[in-house]
Protein backbone atom coordinates (compact mmCIF):
# COMPACT_ATOMS: atom_id res chain seq x y z
CA UNK A 1 0.00 0.00 0.00
CA UNK A 2 1.59 3.24 -0.99
CA UNK A 3 1.46 6.13 1.68
CA UNK A 4 -0.93 8.92 1.76
CA UNK A 5 0.91 12.18 0.68
CA UNK A 6 1.42 13.28 4.34
CA UNK A 7 3.10 9.79 5.61
CA UNK A 8 5.15 10.09 1.89
CA UNK A 9 6.10 13.69 3.01
CA UNK A 10 7.13 13.01 6.22
CA UNK A 11 8.93 9.69 4.70
CA UNK A 12 11.22 12.33 2.85
CA UNK A 13 11.66 14.24 5.37
CA UNK A 14 13.50 11.58 7.45
CA UNK A 15 16.20 11.52 5.05
CA UNK A 16 16.01 15.31 4.58
CA UNK A 17 17.10 15.32 8.46
CA UNK A 18 19.85 12.49 7.83
CA UNK A 19 21.18 14.88 4.52
CA UNK A 20 21.35 17.65 7.31
CA UNK A 21 22.98 15.73 9.58
CA UNK A 22 25.32 14.00 7.58
CA UNK A 23 24.15 11.05 8.73
CA UNK A 24 23.04 7.27 6.59
CA UNK A 25 19.95 6.46 7.17
CA UNK A 26 20.35 2.67 6.27
CA UNK A 27 23.51 2.97 8.57
CA UNK A 28 21.35 3.78 11.57
CA UNK A 29 18.81 1.07 10.76
CA UNK A 30 21.08 -1.27 10.47
CA UNK A 31 23.21 -1.28 13.63
CA UNK A 32 19.80 -0.78 15.75
CA UNK A 33 17.26 -3.17 14.09
CA UNK A 34 18.93 -5.65 12.24
CA UNK A 35 17.82 -8.77 14.39
CA UNK A 36 14.79 -6.76 15.76
CA UNK A 37 11.24 -8.51 15.16
CA UNK A 38 8.31 -7.05 16.87
CA UNK A 39 6.33 -9.14 19.31
CA UNK A 40 4.34 -11.25 18.89
CA UNK A 41 5.11 -11.61 15.14
CA UNK A 42 7.86 -12.17 12.62
CA UNK A 43 8.01 -9.05 10.97
CA UNK A 44 11.87 -7.56 11.18
CA UNK A 45 12.00 -3.81 12.48
CA UNK A 46 14.66 -2.97 9.41
CA UNK A 47 12.51 -4.46 6.83
CA UNK A 48 9.60 -2.50 7.80
CA UNK A 49 11.21 0.93 8.47
CA UNK A 50 13.14 0.75 5.74
CA UNK A 51 10.23 0.18 3.10
CA UNK A 52 8.92 2.77 4.65
CA UNK A 53 11.30 5.36 4.24
CA UNK A 54 12.99 4.76 0.77
CA UNK A 55 9.97 3.25 -1.00
CA UNK A 56 7.10 5.17 0.98
CA UNK A 57 4.88 1.90 0.62
CA UNK A 58 3.87 -0.49 3.41
CA UNK A 59 3.29 -4.79 2.43
CA UNK A 60 -0.43 -5.52 3.49
CA UNK A 61 1.01 -7.65 6.57
CA UNK A 62 2.99 -4.64 7.63
CA UNK A 63 -0.55 -2.39 7.55
CA UNK A 64 -2.49 -5.50 9.56
CA UNK A 65 0.14 -5.72 11.93
CA UNK A 66 0.50 -2.25 12.77
CA UNK A 67 -3.48 -1.94 12.81
CA UNK A 68 -4.05 -4.32 15.19
CA UNK A 69 -2.15 -2.79 17.78
CA UNK A 70 -3.67 0.75 17.43
CA UNK A 71 -7.25 0.02 17.16
CA UNK A 72 -7.85 -0.21 20.58
CA UNK A 73 -10.75 2.23 22.06
CA UNK A 74 -8.29 3.19 25.30
CA UNK A 75 -5.23 5.16 22.25
CA UNK A 76 -7.88 7.42 21.60
CA UNK A 77 -6.54 10.32 24.14
CA UNK A 78 -3.34 9.52 21.85
CA UNK A 79 -4.24 9.25 18.61
CA UNK A 80 -5.90 12.41 18.98
CA UNK A 81 -8.02 12.43 15.11
CA UNK A 82 -5.38 9.80 13.17
CA UNK A 83 -6.79 6.52 12.30
CA UNK A 84 -4.75 3.58 13.91
CA UNK A 85 -2.88 3.51 11.06
CA UNK A 86 -1.50 6.93 10.99
CA UNK A 87 -0.99 6.64 14.46
CA UNK A 88 1.49 4.05 13.80
CA UNK A 89 3.11 5.61 11.46
CA UNK A 90 3.56 8.73 13.44
CA UNK A 91 4.70 6.48 16.07
CA UNK A 92 7.55 4.89 13.80
CA UNK A 93 8.45 7.98 11.96
CA UNK A 94 9.07 9.87 15.80
CA UNK A 95 10.91 6.70 16.59
CA UNK A 96 13.52 6.79 13.75
CA UNK A 97 14.02 10.46 14.26
CA UNK A 98 15.44 9.69 17.64
CA UNK A 99 17.75 7.26 16.73
CA UNK A 100 18.92 9.38 13.68
CA UNK A 101 19.61 12.11 16.23
CA UNK A 102 20.75 10.07 19.23
CA UNK A 103 23.42 8.40 16.72
CA UNK A 104 24.51 12.44 15.85
CA UNK A 105 24.73 13.27 19.23
CA UNK A 106 27.17 10.47 20.57
CA UNK A 107 28.45 10.37 17.12
CA UNK A 108 29.82 14.15 18.21
CA UNK A 109 31.27 13.08 21.40
CA UNK A 110 27.66 13.45 23.91
CA UNK A 111 26.89 11.01 26.14
CA UNK A 112 23.51 9.95 25.96
CA UNK A 113 21.11 6.82 27.05
CA UNK A 114 17.35 6.34 25.89
CA UNK A 115 14.80 7.54 28.10
CA UNK A 116 11.18 7.00 26.83
CA UNK A 117 9.06 3.96 27.29
CA UNK A 118 9.09 3.20 23.87
CA UNK A 119 12.86 2.71 23.47
CA UNK A 120 12.45 -1.13 22.66
CA UNK A 121 10.67 0.41 19.59
CA UNK A 122 6.94 -1.56 20.31
CA UNK A 123 4.11 -0.03 20.27
CA UNK A 124 2.64 0.55 23.96
CA UNK A 125 -0.76 0.18 25.32
CA UNK A 126 -2.50 3.39 26.73
CA UNK A 127 -1.67 2.08 30.06
CA UNK A 128 2.25 2.51 29.29
CA UNK A 129 2.08 5.24 26.79
CA UNK A 130 3.96 8.13 29.41
CA UNK A 131 5.56 11.75 28.54
CA UNK A 132 9.21 10.85 29.58
CA UNK A 133 11.34 12.72 27.99
CA UNK A 134 13.32 10.80 24.75
CA UNK A 135 17.14 10.93 26.35
CA UNK A 136 18.87 11.51 28.91
CA UNK A 137 22.46 13.38 28.71
CA UNK A 138 25.19 12.84 31.33
CA UNK A 139 27.93 15.32 32.14
CA UNK A 140 30.41 14.76 35.19
CA UNK A 141 28.15 16.49 37.28
CA UNK A 142 24.69 15.50 36.90
CA UNK A 143 22.16 14.47 34.55
CA UNK A 144 19.49 16.12 31.98
CA UNK A 145 16.36 14.88 30.40
CA UNK A 146 16.29 16.19 26.86
CA UNK A 147 13.31 15.94 25.07
CA UNK A 148 13.69 15.86 20.80
CA UNK A 149 10.77 17.48 18.54
CA UNK A 150 11.08 17.51 14.87
CA UNK A 151 9.44 19.98 12.16
CA UNK A 152 8.04 17.80 9.31
CA UNK A 153 6.86 20.70 7.08
CA UNK A 154 7.95 23.83 7.85
CA UNK A 155 5.44 24.25 10.06
CA UNK A 156 7.52 26.26 12.43
CA UNK A 157 9.17 28.58 9.88
CA UNK A 158 5.91 29.34 8.12
CA UNK A 159 3.89 30.04 11.30
CA UNK A 160 7.37 31.36 13.60
CA UNK A 161 5.89 29.13 16.37
CA UNK A 162 6.39 25.88 17.90
CA UNK A 163 4.18 24.47 19.81
CA UNK A 164 4.94 20.99 22.48
CA UNK A 165 2.72 19.22 24.93
CA UNK A 166 2.38 21.03 28.16
CA UNK A 167 2.98 17.29 29.75
CA UNK A 168 6.09 17.33 28.13
CA UNK A 169 7.30 20.94 28.96
CA UNK A 170 6.50 20.66 32.89
CA UNK A 171 8.44 18.11 33.12
CA UNK A 172 11.68 19.74 31.41
CA UNK A 173 11.42 22.71 33.85
CA UNK A 174 10.79 20.39 36.90
CA UNK A 175 13.69 18.85 36.35
CA UNK A 176 16.05 21.51 34.32
CA UNK A 177 15.53 19.55 31.70
CA UNK A 178 16.59 20.47 27.62
CA UNK A 179 14.24 21.27 24.52
CA UNK A 180 15.90 20.18 21.38
CA UNK A 181 13.64 21.20 18.32
CA UNK A 182 14.62 20.20 14.55
CA UNK A 183 13.24 21.29 11.40
CA UNK A 184 13.92 18.30 9.09
CA UNK A 185 14.65 20.39 5.84
CA UNK A 186 16.72 22.95 7.04
CA UNK A 187 18.57 20.89 10.24
CA UNK A 188 17.96 24.38 11.97
CA UNK A 189 17.48 23.93 15.72
CA UNK A 190 15.11 25.87 18.82
CA UNK A 191 17.50 24.73 22.14
CA UNK A 192 16.18 25.46 25.65
CA UNK A 193 17.66 24.65 28.58
CA UNK A 194 14.91 25.06 31.86
CA UNK A 195 15.84 25.92 35.36
CA UNK A 196 13.02 25.14 37.12
CA UNK A 197 11.20 27.92 35.48
CA UNK A 198 9.41 28.89 32.07
CA UNK A 199 11.81 30.94 29.83
CA UNK A 200 10.92 33.95 28.29
CA UNK A 201 8.50 33.61 24.68
CA UNK A 202 7.18 30.55 26.23
CA UNK A 203 3.28 31.00 26.40
CA UNK A 204 0.41 28.84 28.17
CA UNK A 205 -2.45 28.07 25.73
CA UNK A 206 -4.69 25.44 28.11
CA UNK A 207 -6.43 23.93 24.65
CA UNK A 208 -5.30 23.83 21.45
CA UNK A 209 -7.38 22.55 18.86
CA UNK A 210 -4.39 20.84 16.56
CA UNK A 211 -3.38 18.80 19.36
CA UNK A 212 -6.82 17.39 20.01
CA UNK A 213 -7.63 20.12 22.94
CA UNK A 214 -4.66 19.40 24.83
CA UNK A 215 -2.91 22.34 26.74
CA UNK A 216 0.47 23.31 25.10
CA UNK A 217 3.18 25.39 25.59
CA UNK A 218 4.19 27.93 22.26
CA UNK A 219 7.57 29.27 21.59
CA UNK A 220 7.10 32.38 19.90
CA UNK A 221 9.46 34.09 17.29
CA UNK A 222 11.39 30.91 16.62
CA UNK A 223 13.19 32.34 13.83
CA UNK A 224 14.66 34.77 16.16
CA UNK A 225 15.93 31.93 18.27
CA UNK A 226 16.81 29.49 16.31
CA UNK A 227 20.80 27.80 16.75
CA UNK A 228 22.95 25.51 14.35
CA UNK A 229 23.23 22.08 14.58
CA UNK A 230 26.68 22.60 15.53
CA UNK A 231 25.57 25.29 18.11
CA UNK A 232 24.00 22.98 20.11
CA UNK A 233 26.54 19.73 20.39
CA UNK A 234 28.95 22.98 21.60
CA UNK A 235 26.09 23.83 24.27
CA UNK A 236 25.84 20.53 25.32
CA UNK A 237 29.49 19.85 25.43
CA UNK A 238 29.78 22.40 27.72
CA UNK A 239 27.21 21.22 30.26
Amino acid sequence: MSLVKKYQDKAEAVLALCDNLSIDFDIVIQQKYTHEVFNGSNIRKIELFAKLVHLRDLEPRFEQYLISKTTSKQLAHHKDSRNPLHYALDLIIGWLSEDIIFYFLESNGISLRYFGKDQQREILTSRDVSADSDFVISTKDTDFQLELMVDWNNYWRRYNVCNVRASKIDKLIHSSGIFLGIDAHTGDCIFYHFHKEIDHGWEFEKSHKPFGGKSVWSLKGVSSTSKSIEQVVNELLSL
